[in-house]
């Protein structure tokens, strides 16, 4: 089991602790209000206070100082109770002119950290826009964005009466986006528009990011739905008059509008070379399963980036610089909490090449906060690391033996084999008889001649096999396998990487060809899950082999 060595763990103040802005219409009449709701958790017994600033509008009623406003609920955390408290503050605002209204630089103190939330805005018609009892509309979190932000984009169904599940008539592209999004199984509420009560059903949930510059459109969506068509009739029975009604579903096709988004440039003054490209709060998780490897040993590293950005265009960094390691290409991998909220993992492999100590380093990583209009930094540390010229296990290597391994290596092997001489290689001893007689001698003699008998009788069916050294690599044609046996008779040094015995070794230009194609492919399908044949050539082994037994 691999035992990850955590290397730093470092984000923003403000990613644990978040708050919720919304506002309950994205367009109202000039003469009617919206509301503004705030909401957020604490613990903390000192009162927050919640402020924002306003772009064409007025507060007319609010809930701060209502006990309405805050909720405590008990939560078990470590074996005792905690109290959490709830916070829902509420405005209702109304615009001073037809056009947009701006809720910015929203913030809540909570007494020691400051949370901050993204601009939210409102479009302000001139006046009420007719409404139908049936109509979809497509409502964003924000008209305007940087490259790279993210947008949050629900089309809704709006309704009076019934209506059957919507039918997609056609989907949105969103040209000029990068976008995730999801089919959302949610239930019916009510909510007020202009005045009137409408029933809404969310349809479509996504998550859009601009990729360029300038003024997009987020393109609409076409259901089909089906609504009951009440007739009342009366009729005339035994002098009496009665009326009923009844319905036919009748089915109507329904589109949404174009939403105009304006995007925005991410400043370039002052961005640093470290800059990621990722827009938004974002954490950085770096860890290495080792910090001392053998020459021709494995060195794996792992970075997890964990935030609300584009991180489908996140490429992945570079970890080592030195080249003493060989570097394969980094696995990226999405790993998906929701369809719409995503983090993204990269496994690096890296195999050392020769012995070198890498000094203690660094990696910076930026990111564009689009609340603070700031680039922030987060400093990942790399410990030092030590590659060891020895073919001994790295699993567990003290700084202190890694300058004697390969001496202690070699004096353990040669008094292995000393002291398995002296105790399995030994002549016969013959114990000398004290007494023999003339029955011995003839005892002796007749099964001499018997096992000389068997001998000629069973001389044309023994075959003598002289062992084959490459019938083990050949059951087991594996990377392990053939990077032993290349070593095994390898004439090279030992600080050597596997292209470099190869390379400068007396073989053939094809059997160089061979073994170099052989060594990549082997380790492609041993450290990135490829899939490749794996030829076994024997002549071109059997050269190897005779090239080792004429060096020696």
């Amino acid at each position: 089991m691999i035992k990850w060595i955590l290397i730093s763990l470092l984000g923003l103040s403000t990613f644990a602790q978040t708050i919720t802005a919304k506002v309950n219409s994205s367009q109202v009449a000039l003469e009617d209000s919206f509301k503004l709701t705030i909401s957020f958790e604490s613990q903390s017994n000192v009162e927050p206070y919640v402020s924002f600033k306003l772009n064409n509008g007025e507060i007319i009623s609010d809930n701060t100082n209502d006990a309405s406003r805050m909720m405590v609920k008990g939560i078990f955390a470590g074996g005792k109770m905690i109290q959490k408290k709830i916070y829902n503050y509420v405005y209702e605002i109304r615009a001073r002119k037809p056009g947009t209204t701006v809720v910015k630089d929203i913030e809540v103190d909570l007494g020691g950290s400051v949370v901050k939330h993204r601009s939210l805005s409102v479009r302000i018609l001139r006046q009420r826009a007719a409404l139908q009892d049936y109509f979809v509309r497509a409502e964003v979190d924000k008209s305007q964005a940087y490259v790279g932000e993210r947008i949050d984009l629900n089309y809704y169904v709006y309704f009076k009466g019934e209506i059957t599940n919507p039918e997609f008539v056609k989907f949105p592209v969103q040209k000029g986006f990068l976008k995730r999004f999801e089919l959302p199984r949610t239930n019916v509420e009510r909510v007020s528009i202009q005045g009137e009560v409408y029933k809404r059903l969310l349809v479509y949930k996504s998550v859009l990011y601009p990729e360029k510059t300038g003024d997009l459109s987020i393109d609409p969506i076409e259901l089909r739905i089906q609504y009951p068509d009440y007739k009342s009739r009366r009729r005339n029975a035994f002098g009496m008059s009665f009326s009923f009604s009844s319905a036919t579903y009748k089915t109507k096709v329904i589109r949404s509008d174009r939403v105009k988004i304006k995007s925005i440039p991410i400043p370039t003054e002052n961005m640093p070379k470290s800059f990621t490209g990722l827009v938004g709060q974002h954490r950085f998780e770096l860890s290495f399963n080792k910090s001392k490897v053998v020459v021709n040993d494995v060195l794996e590293a792992r970075l997890n980036v964990v935030g609300d950005g584009a991180l489908e265009k996140f490429e992945a960094p570079r970890l080592i610089s030195s080249d003493a390691f060989e570097v394969f290409e980094a696995r990226a991998e999405m790993i998906e909490k929701t369809p719409l909220d995503k983090n993204k993992r990269f496994d690096y492999t890296y195999l050392a090449k020769y012995s070198e100590d890498i000094p203690k380093n660094s990696l910076e990583l930026s990111i564009f906060n689009p609340l603070t209009h700031q680039f922030e930094t987060t400093k990942l540390e790399i410990d030092a690391l030590s590659i060891i010229g020895s073919g001994t296990s790295s699993s567990n290597i003290s700084s202190k033996e890694a300058t004697t391994v390969a001496k202690e290596a070699k004096e353990n092997i040669r008094s292995t084999v000393e002291k398995n001489i002296q105790q399995n290689v030994m002549a016969p001893v013959f114990k000398p008889s004290q007494k023999r007689n003339i029955w011995t001698i003839i005892n002796y003699s007749l099964g001499a001649i018997a096992v000389f008998i068997l001998a000629l009788t069973a001389f044309p069916y023994i075959r003598l096999f002289k062992r084959d050294p490459l019938n083990d690599l050949k059951k087991n044609f594996v990377y392990s396998q053939i990077f032993h046996y290349i070593c095994t008779y390898s004439n090279n040094k030992s600080g050597d990487s596997l292209g470099d015995k190869i390379e400068n070794s007396n073989l053939s230009s094809e059997a160089r060809t061979y073994f170099s194609n052989l060594v990549e492919n082997a380790s492609k399908n041993e450290y990135k899950g490829a899939k490749l044949p794996l030829k076994f050539e024997k002549k071109y082994w059997n050269e190897l082999i005779r090239e080792s037994n004429e060096s020696n």
